[in-house]
């Protein structure tokens, strides 16, 4: 059989001279076999991509885009491993400037979106997404028997401050949560939140633990008083709250780094780092569509500060089962998934340092994240 010659594959060659392309029946198969093996394996990255294993795939984005992003060699090459987070942007701060740049940041880190969505009914976040802050503000109310966390130093600083231990506080029954606190009628949010902008750390103020502090305001000890104000931050009127679940190679930046450089360390924008995101918007609030500058408070941003603290506020947002998280697939294999997930607020001693799991593991790469839970929680004994 003679070779056949297709008139439109006509090129250039590096000289300028045209050149036609030769197919012979060989190599029209070879192109068939390779065509539908490359369109098959998209295919499937596709499929496994929307059916929740996440690649990369955004719902605003054209088939092309998302079949270029499938093929990003990062985005392939670590994703069961990489770093991830979990970001909040609150409705004061959900305007499409600041999604822009949010979306320009993270691109220039190489950080990929693996899903983002948007929550109308913000009512219905569970306290357990704002972590140990949300429970212990509502601790004593309806649950007199909630365990407070608290190390050695936080009670030795508690008799410093008061001058009577803490354990006599609670037989004296002194201490209330913030929230047990506004429900009888003593402040709103806003009230309670300036009596405690006014304490002095150290006299008035002290921690108790990690995210958990207690002041005395008006001769009661209260714990976590800043916490209903902030909270407020989150279903204030305005554009839905939006979250995002991205990931990235460690190799390229470290939790740390995502943290402190990318999302802003401290929760005062105007002391976070120039380049991160919490510093860009507070100095150009204006420019990106937002009614007042941001402050400690009334923060842009809530990001996770490890892959362990990601994966706990995740799944009260996509009802995931604890298990069903790539996160969770090296505890499965130690047994400890479950008592990963339930321990997060208790408080350990590791390394001769108090502290919840959170605080352990905070600012870790998943890879030491995962080795000091299972090193700690091996130590505490069987799972539940």
């Amino acid at each position: 059989m003679s070779n056949m010659i297709c008139p439109a594959a006509e090129s250039r060659d590096a000289g300028g001279d045209s050149q036609a392309t030769v197919f012979t029946p060989k190599s029209r198969l070879r192109n068939v076999v390779l065509c539908t093996l490359g369109l098959t394996a998209v295919g499937c990255m596709y499929v496994r991509a929307v059916l929740g294993q996440g690649l990369g795939i955004q719902a605003d984005r054209t088939l092309g885009e998302n079949m270029r992003a499938l093929s990003a060699p990062s985005v392939l090459h670590d994703l069961p491993r990489g770093n991830s987070a979990f970001i909040l942007i609150k409705p004061h701060a959900a305007t499409d400037a600041v999604l822009r740049l949010i979306n320009q940041r993270l691109r220039a880190e190489h950080v990929y979106i693996l899903r983002r969505g948007k929550i109308v009914d913000v009512e219905s976040i569970p306290d357990r997404l704002m972590g140990i802050s949300g429970l212990m503000a509502h601790a004593l109310q309806g649950d007199p028997g909630l365990t407070i966390p608290i190390t050695e130093e936080g009670r030795a600083a508690f008799l410093a401050a008061f001058g009577k231990t803490w354990d006599d506080a609670l037989v004296e029954d002194d201490i209330k949560g913030a929230q047990e606190a506004i429900s009888d009628g003593s402040f709103t949010p806003r009230s309670l939140y300036k009596e405690w902008e006014s304490l002095t750390f150290g006299t008035s103020l002290v921690k108790l633990v990690s995210d958990v502090y207690v002041g005395k305001i008006n001769g009661v000890y209260i714990i976590n008083g800043f916490y209903p104000a902030w909270q407020n931050t989150f279903t204030d009127p305005g554009p839905a709250l939006r979250w995002m679940e991205v990931r990235w190679k460690t190799s390229r930046l470290s939790y740390a780094n995502f943290t402190s450089h990318v999302i802003g360390g401290v929760e005062d924008s105007a002391a976070a780092d120039g380049r991160s995101l919490r510093n860009q918007i507070y100095e150009k609030w204006e420019v990106l569509g937002l009614e007042t500058q941001p402050e400690s408070l009334h923060n842009s941003l809530f990001a996770s500060d490890s892959p362990y603290t990601q994966w706990l506020q995740i799944l009260p947002i996509t009802d995931q089962n604890p298990g069903f998280h790539p996160f969770a697939d090296p505890l499965s294999r130690r047994g400890i998934v479950n008592k990963a997930y339930f321990s997060d607020l208790k408080v350990f001693l590791y390394n001769k340092k108090e502290g919840t799991l959170r605080d352990h593991v905070a600012g870790l790469d998943r890879k030491e994240c995962l080795q000091t839970l299972t090193a700690i929680l091996k130590l505490d004994g069987p799972p539940p």
